[in-house]
């Protein structure tokens, strides 16, 4: 029998969606599968990109609360249905060179992490342009709207409540997995972190405190930074400003000096997951992953709206994150969990129950039972 064809269709909005992708993708190969990981951003009209990058994304950066009243207002089922149908009409039209691409690969299933494609390939499915099964993985701990579609065949989530979510708006109970966001197995491995801590040039005897903006540098590191420079503490800041360059030489000119760290993109995050005692930072669905499965206490500061506000939501309800009012209640609260082992260790502990790290295989051998079965 020939190995299956999946199709993984991400979308360069921030680096989530393509490590769920990359995860997805290593699960599935390990199972024999053929693999193709897209950016469904390269395959749709140059102009929707670009509107799609300078006010979507943008606004999240730079509109915090313009972000969350839409992304509020959209997840209303009369607003949904307002907005559906052109949305549809635009996105089909502009991505046609994606339909090529699909029929080029001939996929057995596509898999989406991104609701963009899922919108694309949910319309096709209907059409009968693509008869393959479909799949979406919702990168998120709470669904929106925005992610469902008929037409869609499965749908894999992060956690019972957002399985609820799901059927409360429609969707078959049947057709709903609790598997959760899929995340490399890395995140999970321990080490002797002293040595660790040695290795990655911080020092072994004092607390590490690590600071982060997802992908594109995001959230408020700077004013973080800024607050933390105020504080009397021997504790060491380490700063991660993914692949904004231009917010790395800002953060490195404020801690010049001080024996903190500015750091861009890196490829080892969960080895500074596991040295640090504390993160700081914005609470994305592929992040907060990370963090449980690195049983990493969590502090979410004040700033980005919409689906963060529910990430950060769900992740203190676990009990292994605390939301901030304020730049300094979010050092303030890193500083005192740094400090108080015994605090760091309960939330330690409830970060790893609500872990789900094994999730890309789990949806790895869904989707391999489900085409084996069809065949």
């Amino acid at each position: 029998m020939d190995a299956p064809r999946i199709l993984l269709l991400h979308a360069s909005a921030g680096a989530g969606h393509r490590r769920a992708a990359d995860a997805l993708t290593y699960a599935l190969q390990a199972r024999n599968a053929v693999v193709e990981a897209v950016d469904t951003m390269r395959y749709i009209h140059p102009l929707f990109r670009l509107m799609y990058v300078s006010g979507g994304l943008s606004m999240i950066t730079r509109m915090p609360r313009v972000f969350g009243a839409l992304y509020r207002l959209t997840d209303r089922p009369a607003v949904d249905r307002l907005v559906r149908l052109p949305r549809y009409g635009t996105q089909r039209v502009s991505a046609r060179p994606l339909m090529r691409l699909i029929r080029r690969f001939a996929p057995d299933a596509v898999i989406c992490t991104h609701f963009l494609p899922a919108a694309l390939i949910a319309a096709w499915r209907r059409n009968g342009k693509l008869l393959a099964p479909a799949y979406v993985v919702i990168t998120d701990f709470e669904p929106h709207r925005i992610w469902e579609h008929a037409g869609i065949d499965r749908y894999f989530v992060s956690n019972e409540s957002a399985a609820r979510r799901l059927a409360a708006d429609g969707i078959p109970r049947d057709a709903i997995h609790v598997t959760g966001i899929p995340i490399s197995l890395d995140f999970t491995r321990r080490f002797d972190r002293p040595a660790l801590k040695t290795r990655l040039s911080v020092r072994p005897d004092r607390p590490l405190v690590l600071v982060t903006g997802g992908g594109l540098g995001a959230g408020s590191i700077e004013s973080i930074a800024r607050t933390a420079l105020n504080r009397r503490t021997d504790a060491q800041f380490v700063f991660i400003a993914g692949s904004n360059a231009e917010l790395r030489a800002r953060l490195e000119r404020q801690v010049s000096g001080t024996g903190w760290r500015a750091l861009g993109y890196v490829a080892n995050m969960h080895e500074w997951l596991a040295a640090a005692d504390v993160a700081i930072g914005k609470a994305g669905g592929l992040t907060g992953s990370e963090m449980l499965a690195a049983g990493l206490p969590f502090v979410v500061p004040p700033g980005l709206r919409g689906h963060e506000d529910r990430n950060a939501a769900y992740l203190q309800a676990c009990g292994a994150a605390r939301i901030a009012a304020s730049i300094d209640e979010a050092v303030t609260l890193a500083l005192t969990i740094a400090h108080q082992a015994d605090l760091r260790g309960r939330m330690r502990a409830a970060a790893q129950r609500a872990a789900r790290p094994r999730a890309a295989h789990a949806i790895a051998t869904i989707v391999l039972r489900e085409l084996e079965r069809r065949r």
